[in-house]
């Protein structure tokens, strides 16, 4: 509706929310005004695939990054533990730490779980990327979408949600169980800077908190290491690949003037000073392959994250984004055990998908 005004002229967002400015007709193909830019061939071709619909181009993409687990060394090395690899390796982890420093407000890690939060979807789907990469597949021949998992494979991801919360009783990977539901990412972030948790999984944007004090800057430049994402069972490394675009709005008044704007956040000089300020991974190859990038700890360790992301499929996420975390809630407060969770979201993404939705 707000677009319909024509402002405002250029619409930032999600991966997963280009479609659903497609089918709302907000947005306008730029294949040619992209094409025709000088700059063009300096972008990850992956990531300007990523912002494709029906072949189009929707978007130029400014910031991508693979998730990846944060933990703090000086904790893992007091208790004389090891950065986990897997699944079961990382509850177990969690689970010392909460039990040797609970008493000093540390637990061992914690997840994004919060109903309103896109964040804890995206963690959820990351961690069911690394046994199946595509919830969905496409007809071929009605060109509609049907689902490509089972209950039984979505509930291996709830399970771990599950064993997280009350795997211990007594010590629980997340701490106390009454304050570590439903948390959202504006609690997560800052929770980990400031010592609650001993590992969250996160992308380079946490970098930025480094200017709020002197904790957050002794633990995110002294104290924080990055690893590839615990392992499923059975699984590969893999993590949920996040694309940012700029997309030009259908309704502007001033389309040119907007892709000019589109140009220039998009260009080198601005995604360098970008990149310094919060680390994230740039989806230009010049910046990429700069001393912004390559001598900057930070910002190389999540770039060589980067070929373990997977990027979502081009479907509409938001009503299935909303099945995940209400499902996701019901495990970690305690409502539904992982199959009976999983079950109930197959059916709902499967409703979804029945009726067009997707």
């Amino acid at each position: 509706m707000q677009a319909k005004t024509g402002t405002p002229d250029v619409i930032e967002g999600l991966l997963e929310n280009v479609v659903a400015y497609v089918r709302a007709g907000d947005i306008v193909p730029i294949d040619s005004q992209f094409q025709a830019w000088a700059d063009y061939s300096q972008f990850v071709p992956s990531a300007v695939n990523g912002v494709k619909y029906n072949g189009q181009i929707l978007g130029i993409p400014y910031n991508t990054n693979a998730r990846g687990m944060l933990y703090r060394k000086s904790i893992l090395k007091q208790l004389g533990l090891k950065p986990p690899t897997t699944w079961d390796e990382l509850l177990t982890t969690a689970e010392h730490i909460t039990a040797k420093l609970s008493n000093k407000g540390t637990a061992g890690v914690m997840f994004c779980t919060s109903l309103t939060d896109p964040r804890g979807a995206q963690e959820f789907l990351g961690l069911f990327f690394q046994t199946n990469q595509h919830l969905f597949k496409l007809d071929a021949t009605t060109k509609k979408w049907t689902v490509n998992t089972t209950p039984a494979e979505i509930a291996k991801v709830f399970q771990l949600y599950y064993n997280l919360y009350f795997g211990s009783t007594k010590n629980p990977a997340v701490g106390n169980q009454s304050g570590a539901a439903g948390i959202s990412s504006y609690v997560q972030d800052p929770g980990y800077c400031t010592g609650l948790w001993a590992m969250v999984p996160m992308g380079p944007w946490l970098i930025a908190r480094t200017v709020q004090g002197a904790l957050q800057k002794q633990i995110l430049t002294e104290d924080t290491g990055v690893i590839t994402m615990p392992v499923a069972p059975g699984g590969k490394p893999a993590s949920y690949l996040e694309i940012k675009p700029w997309m030009l709005n259908k309704y502007s008044k001033n389309p040119d003037a907007a892709w000019k704007v589109m140009q220039f956040l998009s260009s080198k000089s601005v995604i360098n000073e970008w990149v310094k300020i919060e680390g994230f991974t740039p989806p230009r190859k010049d910046v990429l392959n700069s001393p912004v990038v390559q001598k900057n700890w930070w910002a190389k360790s999540f770039a060589e994250l980067l070929p373990q992301g997977v990027a979502l499929d081009p479907l509409n996420w938001a009503p299935v984004y909303t099945a995940i975390l209400t499902q996701m809630q019901a495990v970690v407060f305690g409502q539904s055990k992982p199959l009976q969770a999983a079950t109930a979201l197959h059916t709902q993404i499967t409703q979804f998908a029945a009726q067009g939705l997707l």
